[in-house]
């Protein structure tokens, strides 16, 4: 939310929240958009808070249609010194859309052992991306008073052309 304030926009309802906090009902009902950061430790694992999260969306009795009202992003955490490196991230990605969610933008890929500043770069570097998406599907209002759209970093760009890598915090939703 203040990042969003700091941008200049108006962050409506906002929330930020471990998963397994996020009441689901509402995620596939009442949120308009989520946001989701989501760290990849050990082999693989996703974090310990976000297990109940996961194994509910693992459901295979889940209607395709499930999340077809929620609008998402995602921003991974992770280490490229590991094979799976922001795996979590890239599962979650994949299921939310198998779901019937509508992928706002390309997921932000942090790596902690980027030269350019790790995941804090990464993530001032694909904020702008998610800004532009956030209010091109009207889950942000215009931003009053301020200049021009962001423009597109390259290497956001670049992840565009191939498959999404991350995801996780819940943030911008309607209730």
């Amino acid at each position: 939310a203040s990042e969003a304030r700091r941008a200049g926009w108006e962050a409506p309802a906002t929330a930020v929240a471990p998963l397994d906090a996020v009441p689901l009902a509402q995620l596939a009902t009442h949120a308009r958009a989520a946001v989701f950061v989501v760290s990849t430790h050990g082999q693989g694992e996703a974090p310990a808070n976000m297990s109940a999260f996961w194994s509910f969306l693992r459901r295979a009795d889940l209607p395709a249609d499930s999340l077809a009202n929620l609008s998402y992003a995602v921003f991974g955490l992770g280490d490229s010194g590991y094979a799976l490196y922001n795996a979590a991230a890239r599962r979650l990605d994949a299921r939310l859309a198998q779901l019937g969610a509508r992928r706002l933008c390309v997921a932000g890929l942090g790596d902690a052992r980027h030269k350019s500043g790790g995941h804090e770069a990464a993530f001032d570097r694909w904020l702008p991306t998610l800004w532009r998406a956030l209010q091109a599907s009207a889950a942000l209002p215009p931003r009053a008073g301020k200049g021009a759209a962001f423009p597109a970093p390259q290497d956001a760009i670049d992840a565009a052309k191939g498959t999404p890598d991350a995801l996780a915090i819940r943030a911008s939703a309607v209730g």
